[in-house]
């Protein structure tokens, strides 16, 4: 995880309030995690997080989005979300799986920022059918990694 100093430096040399930068080193780490797993080659990653970390736009989101290409369990996004939480000692807010829709919601708490924050992942399981996607490499500032994933196109957004 991040330390204090590390925060206090990214948030001043990148001018990111604090909360931002915690929230975005979680989201590369989960999609780091989520990457490895065979389920994950069939969504694409869409929506203003993506659009931030694999075309450096200055736009922030608090979601992690996604559409899928071929169908994927709810079961195993639930379970990754178990092993997620436990890994980073993160709290599941909630997870459910509705018609079209397939969302975890995490709280984050970390001593550095004042209070707690969300972060949802949220897949679509509507077919992806008018969605262009290449394979792009996810990077951030305020993390070392760095995360092949499916992307949305900027063309088809």
């Amino acid at each position: 995880m991040l330390s204090q100093a590390e925060v206090n430096r990214l948030s001043a040399e990148l001018k990111i309030d604090r909360e931002r930068i915690t929230r975005e080193f979680y989201e590369i780490l989960i999609l780091n995690d989520m990457s490895k797993l065979s389920w994950s080659q069939n969504l694409i990653f869409k929506g203003g997080t993506a659009l931030r970390l694999a075309y450096n736009s200055p736009r922030f989101s608090d979601d992690l989005d996604f559409s899928v290409i071929q169908k994927i369990s709810a079961k195993e996004v639930f379970k990754f979300a178990v092993t997620t939480s436990r890994k980073y000692g993160i709290k599941i807010r909630d997870q459910w799986e509705k018609k079209e829709t397939i969302v975890v919601e995490f709280s984050i708490t970390e001593a550095i920022i004042p209070q707690p924050f969300g972060l949802k992942i949220e897949i679509s399981k509507r077919k992806a059918v008018d969605i262009n996607f290449e394979l792009k490499i996810l990077t951030s500032p305020v993390s070392p990694h760095e995360v092949l994933f499916n992307v949305q196109t900027l063309e088809s957004v």
